[in-house]
C-alpha cells in the first residue's frame, strides 16, 4: 500500500471515530442529555494543544466573525506552532472553542446546536483532509 493510501486510510479511520464520538456524545447516548460545552484537555498533558486564553479567544472570536471560513486560517496556525498535532487534536481544539460561539446564538434549540456542532467537526476534519 502506498504511503497516500495508508494516509486517507489513517484520516478515514479518524474521521470515523471522531464523528462517531461526537455523535454518542451528542446523541445522549448515556453522557448527556442537554449539550454541555466541551473544555480544553488539561496543560501538560500530551493529548493537548499548548494554547494560551489569549490565543483561544483569538480563535473564538475569529470563528466569530468569520463562521467556518476561519478553519483553515486556524488549522495553518495551529501546523505552524505545533508541527506534530494531530488531526483529532485540532478537531478536540477547534470544537471546543466553537462550542461558546454556537452557544451565544439564544435562537438555536439543543437539537439545533447537536446538528450544527456535528456538521462543524465534520467540516474541520473535511478541511484538514484537503488542507494537507
Amino acid at each position: 500500500m502506498s504511503v497516500i493510501r495508508l494516509r486517507k486510510s489513517a484520516f478515514r479511520k479518524v474521521a470515523v471515530l471522531t464523528l462517531l464520538g461526537l455523535g454518542s456524545l451528542l446523541d445522549g447516548g448515556g453522557f448527556a442529555q442537554a449539550l454541555e460545552c466541551p473544555v480544553p484537555h488539561p496543560v501538560g498533558t500530551q493529548t493537548a494543544i499548548q494554547q494560551t486564553g489569549e490565543s483561544i479567544r483569538a480563535y473564538k472570536n475569529l470563528l466569530a466573525a468569520q463562521g467556518t471560513g476561519a478553519i483553515s486560517e486556524i488549522i495553518a496556525q495551529l501546523r505552524q506552532g505545533h508541527p506534530k498535532v494531530t488531526t483529532s487534536e485540532i478537531t478536540n481544539l477547534l470544537v471546543t472553542v466553537y462550542y461558546p460561539v454556537l452557544n451565544e446564538n439564544a435562537s438555536l434549540d439543543d437539537a439545533q446546536n447537536r446538528a450544527c456542532l456535528m456538521e462543524f467537526s465534520s467540516r474541520v476534519m473535511q478541511k484538514q483532509s484537503t488542507d494537507k
